[in-house]
């Protein structure tokens, strides 16, 4: 009789993609396990256009900053803003 041998499934890696941008920044969320994608979450952060750059910055920080608490990803990526 031939031995059994098992496969070990692949280890889940969740990814946080980021879009940046000053008014308003996408995101999405996504599970990997092997071959297999699975889609998690996705939206936007919207900063005032209104205010000044730090507060601006500052809504983004936190609204990244409550996805990550919320989805705890392994690994982001930063797509590259326009100049």
């Amino acid at each position: 009789m031939p031995p059994v041998t098992r496969t070990t499934p692949a280890a889940v890696t969740r990814i946080l993609g980021i879009d940046p941008g000053l008014r308003m920044t996408g995101f999405g969320v996504i599970d990997v396990q092997g071959q297999k994608l699975r889609y998690v979450a996705s939206g936007c952060i919207k900063s005032n256009g209104e205010q000044q750059l730090p507060e601006r910055l500052h809504t983004l920080f936190e609204g990244v900053s409550e996805i990550i608490d919320t989805y705890r990803p392994d690994v982001a990526a930063v797509g590259q803003g326009f100049s």
